[in-house]
């Protein structure tokens, strides 16, 4: 028997959760698949234990959490992961006290700048409330292929084949869907890679996010967590981004000894004694976006969203601020 469905989406991340989330409370029939999906018979685990910090950490704009109130997840998530943010610092390479930008929630008259939170912990949301989604089907298969007929695209995976008049791909960056139909891409590869790591500091961070530009082009940013922690992004050329890893496995003591003496020593000064709390982890950053977001172009039935459709590293097209 072929399933039919007035949508399919691809992808097992926090876009395609989302966007099949938000598609079934519409009251459209959803068949969300993908290969690492969590079906609606096998148990959640509905917290990260409390004493693992997850290297992946999102912020949550308030037009996010608007969509993720009017969804009912952002009541679902545990709140003791939930980090406000509510000033942000970012530093030239001078050292110089004049050579920063500041940002406050305060002086804006707005709650906050934003939210930081784990990754995981808002994918957890997102599986329970999808749950009591009455027109949401969550399957995990591998996609074998996708064939275009007239009214609907045919979804041929290893549980089955699968019948929709909308394919929406939320893939990942390297989407086999976006392959599959040749959607035509622009690239553009930068000389740096992104090191991540999460730290817990002995002097409270105040709910602020830091960004320093390094000397030589480096962007070192601490983003607050729960507590006395906090979320590195360092981006670097490749070649320090290895030595940075090697050093966290030799001897985290001195890659934390390393971060601390960066910034003319004014990363100590705002957050004391760094301790690392999880396996550094990096990614290459670069810029990657679809010409056309729908496709094919004779008979579009396939939508690209999230990382499908465009990939944008922020970090790197910071700007540092000079004075004048």
């Amino acid at each position: 028997m072929m399933s039919e469905q007035d949508l399919i989406v691809l992808g097992g991340g926090i876009v395609g959760k989302t966007t099949a989330l938000t598609l079934a409370q519409q009251g459209l029939k959803v068949l969300h698949m993908a290969p690492f999906l969590e079906p609606k018979n096998t148990p959640i685990q509905s917290q990260v234990d409390q004493d693992i910090w997850q290297s992946r950490v999102y912020a949550i704009s308030s037009s996010s959490k608007k969509l993720l109130q009017t969804l009912q997840v952002w009541d679902a998530l545990d709140q003791n992961r939930l980090q406000a943010v509510r000033e942000m610092r970012i530093m030239g390479d001078s050292g110089h006290e004049k050579d920063r930008l500041c940002f406050s929630a305060f002086e804006g008259a707005v709650p906050q700048l934003a939210w930081m939170i784990e990754a995981q912990h808002i994918e957890n949301a997102l599986d329970l409330v999808s749950r009591f989604a009455p027109s949401l089907t969550r399957l995990q298969c591998e996609v074998q292929n996708i064939q275009l007929e007239p009214g609907h695209a045919l979804v041929n995976t290893s549980e089955g084949h699968f019948r929709a008049k909308l394919v929406i791909a939320a893939d990942g960056a390297n989407s086999p869907t976006r392959e599959q139909f040749n959607f035509e891409m622009e690239e553009e590869v930068y000389p740096q890679t992104a090191v991540i790591a999460n730290f817990s500091c002995t002097q409270p961070h105040l709910q602020t996010a830091y960004q320093w530009f390094l000397p030589g082009g480096d962007i070192l940013a601490l983003l607050p967590l729960p507590g006395k922690k906090v979320s590195m992004v360092w981006s670097t050329h490749h070649d320090h981004a290895k030595t940075l890893l090697d050093c966290a496995v030799e001897d985290p003591h001195a890659f934390c000894a390393r971060i601390s003496q960066c910034a003319h020593g004014k990363i100590t000064h705002e957050l004391g004694e760094l301790t690392l709390l999880n396996a550094v982890k990096s990614y290459p950053l670069r810029k990657l976006r679809a010409k056309h977001l729908i496709g094919p172009d004779l008979d579009p039935k396939i939508v690209l969203v999230g990382d499908a459709a465009h990939v944008l590293s922020l970090i790197h097209i910071s700007e540092p601020t000079r004075p004048y």
